[in-house]
Formats: C-alpha cells, structure tokens, sequence
C-alpha cells in the first residue's frame, strides 16, 4: 500500500465518522445544463448532476465567512465536505447544493459553493451560502 493510498482512506474514515457522529447529511449537486434549442434559441436550466452524495455540513463562525478568489469577494454561512469526485470538482458559484430534509429538519438550498483552497485530499471542501432552509414538523 502506498502511503497516498492510507492517507486517503483515513481522511475518508475520518468524514465517515465525523457524519456518524453529526448526522449523515445527504445532497443533490445541482448545476446549468445547457441545451440548443435551434431556431427557438439555446437555452440553460439547472438539473441534477448528482443525486444522494453523502456530505457533511458545518455552519462558518464569522471569521471565517468571507472569502476573496480571484479578486472577488465570497460570504459564506457554511462549510460543506463530501467525498472527492469528477461532479464534486466541477462545482462552481452556479452550482445549487440541495440537502435532504432529515431529523426535522427541512430541505437546506445553499448557493454560490465555492472551493477556497487547491486539494488534493480525497474530500472536496466548499464555503456556501444558505439561502433557504425548510422545516418539518
């Protein structure tokens, strides 16, 4: 075994227990699909990319909410891990993250993801902003 390989799976078992612990938040990576429309003109919806990515979320303290990339400045209200993958990399400020409604707690709409650091660690590791939160009775 290589020791990428054993770091990769501790950090893995590490956001495993971390969910166990805190709650197994589930989410759909929602993003614009583009569609030529001919004669009628192209058009974007957003739509599911993924569907059921097992995550982990952690509300920002105050220092930690803004963020500058690239000149722009980002206000986050959480941190948003899941496990590395080719959707999970795509995600950029277009993007919706739709989290499942679990333990009273409604579906949780975030927006603007973004990534505020290069990683090369099997978790992709997001700042977004919670724009609309449900709840159950």
């Amino acid at each position: 075994m290589s020791a990428a390989a054993d770091i990769q799976r501790s950090l893995e078992a590490c956001f495993d227990t971390k969910r166990q612990i805190f709650g197994g938040d589930v989410c759909d990576l929602i993003g614009p699909s583009f569609t030529e429309g001919g004669a009628a003109g192209d058009s974007v919806a957003m739509v599911p990319l993924a569907t059921d990515v097992e995550c982990f979320i952690k509300e920002l303290a105050p220092a930690e909410q803004q963020t500058v990339i690239g000149g722009e400045s980002y206000t986050s209200t959480h941190r948003i891990e899941m496990k590395r993958s080719p959707v999970a990399d795509a995600i950029s400020p277009e993007y919706r993250i739709s989290v499942h409604a679990r333990d009273g707690k409604g579906v949780r709409i975030f927006e603007k993801p973004i990534a505020p650091e290069e990683s090369l660690t099997p978790l992709t590791v997001l700042k977004a902003s919670l724009v609309r939160q449900g709840y159950q009775s």
